[in-house]
Parts: structure tokens; sequence; C-alpha cells
């Protein structure tokens, strides 16, 4: 199974042949992200796709088989989570106080740029670190209920 180097879809250029890649070495190509196909109305679609070769009875490639999936919907969503969390950073950043959010477990998984003002370490390095390497008991003692109250819902 191999992915297929050359697909592209964020300049909208042709991309390599995948049928012709796979009926000159015949090796299956695996789900490759980032692909577009643009329909005959010149709507564009992302797809997920792959290429398997057709073998005759004497093992050699006489065909091939593509598989187009497609996840237009998916890619939208995901553009959408990324402008809402840039708005949400945007906003988090302007406040005079951290703000962050965290698993379960206390580890960060978002800080703002205010964290560093406060506890002396920039916000991409806290990501992964868990509350109790930051902040010292006293403060966390001050702070638990309020998270207790957060996870209570």
């Amino acid at each position: 199974l191999h992915s297929f180097p050359t697909r592209r879809s964020s300049d909208l250029q042709p991309a390599a042949d995948l049928v012709q890649y796979v009926l000159e070495h015949g090796d299956i190509i695996g789900l490759t992200e980032h692909a577009s196909l643009i329909s005959r109305s010149g709507e564009v679609y992302q797809v997920a796709d792959s290429a398997a070769p057709l073998m005759n009875k004497a093992g050699e490639v006489s065909g091939v088989v593509l598989v187009f999936h497609n996840v237009t919907e998916q890619y939208r969503q995901q553009a959408l989570i990324v402008a809402h969390e840039a708005e949400l950073r945007k906003i988090s950043d302007i406040l005079p106080g951290p703000v962050t959010r965290e698993d379960r477990d206390g580890r960060y998984l978002f800080a703002s740029a205010a964290f560093e003002q406060w506890f002396g370490i920039r916000a991409s390095e806290v990501i992964g670190l868990k509350r109790s390497d930051i902040i010292d008991a006293a403060l966390q003692a001050t702070i638990q209920p309020y998270y207790e109250r957060a996870l209570a819902g």
C-alpha cells in the first residue's frame, strides 16, 4: 500500500495520473488527503481516493479500480473549527487574566497569551502540561473549588 505523493487540492492543479501509476507499477495507492475533483459544472469536491490494480489470470495488471470518497463536508467542518478557534483565541488573548482549557486530568489543551504574563511560561509551552506542573500548591488550593464547580457542570 503506497501513498501517492503528488496529490494536491490547494492549488487545483492537475495531479499525476493515478491510473497510469497503478498500471505501470501495479501498486495499490491508499486513500490520499487533499485531493480535489472538479465536476463538469465547475463545482469542486474534496475527495479521499484510492486505486488498486486488477490482475488477469497471468498475474499482469489489466485494469484499475478507483474509489473516491467525498470528504467535502468534513473539510468544510474542519475549516469552521479552525476559524472559530482563531476567533476564540483573539477574544481570550485580549482579556487581562489567563484563560485555559484543560482535560479532566488537568492537562492544558489551550492557554491564552496572558498565561505568560501571570506564570512566566509561554502559552504554546503549556499545552500538554498538567496544572500541577505550573501552579504551586497554595494557588491550586485556592482555585480548586472553581475547577470542581466547572467539572460538575
